[in-house]
């Protein structure tokens, strides 16, 4: 029953406002859904969209009814509408949303692959100097050794003339100590 008041009422109000003039239709959208039928009773049911010249947009699901007597003769016809503009408008933001959380997915599988093929060579460079590390422990383990082996007094000074390693005789001639 309060449907039935809705609608009319509804009804009521765009019936006023087209006669008076005060917002005439200026478009009107015609969209075909359902036609349900038995064998006496065909029933349709469309979407219109009315567009006013005030900018507002109101979309509308009408049925269309056939009014029948008790002996199934057509008395008339039932017209209900219902303002569907709020599922309307919340399913358009919805399809936004969607299009939206679908373009950021694409984003970040993009930037996903970019940073697998960053890790990649990230991991093959890594690999490389973890190479050039164990060469270089190993050339300087050699180094020692050669030095340990030879017996020769040898100290090793930087460009300020600090010293960086000596071999274990220098330490009798020079006075030094491992910190040194």
């Amino acid at each position: 029953i309060r449907e039935v008041e809705q609608s009319m009422a509804l009804i009521e109000q765009i019936i006023a406002r087209l006669r008076l003039g005060l917002d005439p239709v200026e478009e009107m959208i015609h969209h075909p859904r359902n036609v349900l039928s038995n064998d006496t009773l065909v029933m349709t049911e469309h979407a219109e969209e009315w567009r006013f010249p005030t900018g507002e947009v109101q979309y509308l699901d009408v049925v269309v009814t056939p009014l029948l007597d008790d002996a199934g003769a057509a008395l008339g016809v039932g017209v209900t509408f219902v303002d569907v503009t709020r599922f309307f408008t919340l399913e358009q933001e919805v399809s936004q949303a969607k299009e939206e959380i679908q373009t950021a997915n694409e984003e970040l599988e993009t930037s996903k692959e970019e940073l697998q093929s960053v890790n990649e060579e990230l991991v093959t460079v890594n690999a490389e100097l973890q190479a050039k590390i164990e060469q270089l422990a190993g050339m300087q383990n050699d180094m020692k050794n050669l030095l340990d082996s030879t017996e020769i007094v040898t100290i090793f000074l930087d460009g300020e003339l600090r010293v960086r390693r000596f071999t274990s005789g220098a330490n009798k001639i020079f006075k030094l100590i491992p910190g040194d």
